[in-house]
């Protein structure tokens, strides 16, 4: 598979989104978790303190929780190599990315590289897991890459790897052809470091890569779907103008002017239990699914009067999902829950975040917002499990008087319910 016929989903499914700098606090790791599964990549490698916050957040999802070993120098010894390997298999890692202890690889000492290599493969390979390891390329002369190579595969790796990201330099497209050609066809070829751009991913999957640890997923998925779509790149959210605020009027004003009776006869008091809620959220979505059920891309991607198409209306659903799930439920700020810089959010009302969210997902294929919106659902009820219900009523911010459960019921059922009219007129 190359570049020229991979698919968006495919593309997703190469991607480690790595996790692994050193100042990232919980929060970061669980929004990375979060983001990971909204782009169904393979997997994300987090520091080992941080598994069983990752194990949590990704349970029942496609995302593959990682982790690594004597990161980042691989100069631990080999019994600790191994402890560190079954604890974090026991917190619930399924990949692990083992640094090479590349010291004694440049001293000369194979024997010792490749025992300290099965150890540790012997230990993941028990447990379930993949092991990946990291030969850093940085420091390697190509005869010793090709070495490096050689006893990975004969100590038992899945993946041989280019690098850390704490070495001078890290993946090459030489590198990757190199090491491709070294290990047998059943050994794959991970690319990590300095891969940022969408183009540099692409190079490495053409290269031979089969996985390719990244930071700027997002960025890179996101520009491969605008591709896909035949749009040009779109410029950084703070500076793109708010072209779409027009078509928000319009949809706005359809509301006030279709949905203001619906809305109003179906008025509900809040639940009184977390059953009550539960039950309303489930049967609103149930009725939103059976309201697009069988509908062709051609009808899903068609604008409607106020310019937004039927896909448009289920990407604001999750992204406004997104937004609660991080802002309300997890305590982070606007700006973060955004991923946005707090300037950008500066004089912006819910219509200008409605503009934010309505851009970045304009250019989004069609099975990508639909498995953004199933799986933005299925989190807000995994959340919703672990939540008190007595959390519920309690103010959402010192500074914003709305309980907890208002903004729940407004990006749930009651938001289900109103784009489901709107998509009901549509159809």
């Amino acid at each position: 598979m190359n570049s020229q016929d991979i698919t968006y989903a495919q593309l997703a499914r190469r991607i480690d989104h790595s996790l692994l700098k050193p100042e990232l606090t919980e929060a970061d790791i669980i929004a990375g978790c979060e983001l990971a599964q909204r782009y169904h990549v393979a997997s994300v490698c987090v520091k080992p303190c941080y598994v069983p916050v990752a194990a949590h957040h990704l349970v029942g999802s496609d995302v593959a929780v990682g982790t690594v070993v004597s990161f980042p120098h691989g100069s631990s010894t080999t019994a600790t190599k191994v402890f560190e390997a079954r604890q974090a298999l026991a917190d619930g890692a399924r990949e692990l990315d083992m640094v090479a202890n590349y010291g004694e690889l440049l001293s000369g000492h194979s024997q010792a590289v490749e025992a300290d290599i099965r150890a540790v493969a012997e230990v993941a390979h028990s447990g379930g897991a993949i092991l990946k390891v990291i030969l850093e390329n940085a420091y390697l002369s190509d005869e010793q890459k090709v070495l490096g190579c050689r006893l990975a595969e004969a100590a038992g790796a899945d993946f041989v790897k280019t690098s850390t990201g704490y070495a001078p330099s890290g993946a090459t497209v030489a590198d990757i052809r190199l090491m491709l050609a070294t290990v047998s066809p059943h050994v794959q070829v991970k690319a990590a470091h300095g891969v940022r751009t969408l183009d540099a991913l692409l190079a490495m999957i053409d290269a031979g890569a089969t996985r390719v640890g990244a930071t700027a997923t997002a960025a890179m998925l996101d520009e491969f779907a605008r591709r896909q779509a035949g749009s040009p790149a779109s410029e950084p959210l703070a500076s793109e103008p708010l072209a779409a605020a027009v078509d928000l009027k319009h949809h706005r004003q359809m509301q006030d002017q279709h949905w203001e009776a619906d809305l109003m006869a179906e008025n509900e008091s809040t639940p009184q239990s977390k059953a009550e809620l539960v039950a309303r959220i489930t049967r609103e979505w149930d009725a939103l699914q059976a309201a697009i059920a069988g509908l062709s891309e051609e009808q899903l991607t068609a604008p409607g009067d106020g310019g937004w198409s039927i896909k448009d209306n289920l990407a604001h659903i999750a992204a406004w999902e997104q937004y609660m799930l991080a802002a309300v439920l997890q305590g982070q700020t606007a700006a973060q829950a955004l991923g946005v810089a707090p300037e950008t959010l500066q004089g912006l009302d819910d219509n200008g975040i409605n503009d934010i969210l309505y851009r970045r997902n304009r250019d989004l294929p069609v099975p990508a917002v639909l498995d953004a919106a199933r799986l933005s659902h299925e989190q807000v009820m995994q959340t919703l499990a672990r939540t008190p219900f007595e959390d519920l009523p309690k103010q959402f911010k010192p500074d914003r008087p709305e309980p907890v459960i208002e903004w729940v019921i407004g990006n749930t059922y009651d938001h289900y319910r109103e784009h489901r009219l709107y998509i009901e007129r549509l159809k």
